[in-house]
């Protein structure tokens, strides 16, 4: 009963049906595959500087409002400048609220599950917009670019940022689906144009 229940869904809404699954499978990816001793932080090579970062913009915003990047949580008393630190606003700005509103909140994991499952989702939905691409087929390229992305499961755990791969893997399907539309138009697409634009820029942010 339960095999044609799934087999019904599967032929009536393949799309839901695989995205469910593509979401699924993401889901017990970033379960299983954690950090070593996990905590609250979890291990990472460059940990402890990537959860600064977001503390000293923690303090920046009630200090002043905005990113200073002076901080005196070293170099006390008299504190030192952090402007190079390696920022990146979405990580950082996004994580200094989290830290504000409970500093025992896992901001980088979080982060690392959002960051897989936009991944996904962006792929799967772009593929489906350029059609003639079944959702079986879309399943198994969105993994791919997902889940099979040597770089993206090393940085996890090791180089904090360049965490920020979704933006960047989603401007390349937006790249496809440009150029797939100017083969068959003979044209650019305004809208689509702006959306890569804000994907590389958010690429590097």
């Amino acid at each position: 009963m339960g095999a044609r229940v799934k087999l019904s869904l599967w032929r009536r809404h393949p799309e839901g049906f695989f995205a469910s699954l593509g979401i699924l499978l993401i889901a017990a990816y970033v379960t299983f595959h954690h950090p070593p001793g996990l905590t609250r932080l979890g291990y990472g090579e460059d940990l402890g500087g990537i959860e600064l970062s977001r503390i000293v913009m923690a303090d920046s915003l009630d200090r002043v409002g905005r990113p200073d990047f002076r901080t005196d949580r070293f170099m006390a008393p008299a504190g030192a400048n952090a402007v190079y630190f390696s920022w990146a606003l979405e990580r950082d700005w996004v994580g200094a609220l989290a830290w504000k509103a409970n500093p025992d909140f896992p901001w980088l994991y979080f982060y690392f599950v959002t960051s897989m499952l936009v991944s996904f989702v962006g792929v799967f939905w772009i593929l489906g917009r350029m059609g003639d691409i079944k959702p079986g087929a879309r399943l198994i390229i969105a993994l791919s670019a997902t889940l099979f992305n040597i770089p993206r499961h090393y940085k996890t755990y090791h180089h904090f940022e360049h965490l920020i791969h979704h933006w960047f893997i989603i401007g390349l399907f937006l790249d496809a689906w440009i150029w797939k539309r100017v083969g068959e138009t003979r044209r650019i697409s305004t809208r689509l144009a702006l959306w890569r634009l804000l994907a590389l820029q958010a690429t590097f942010t």
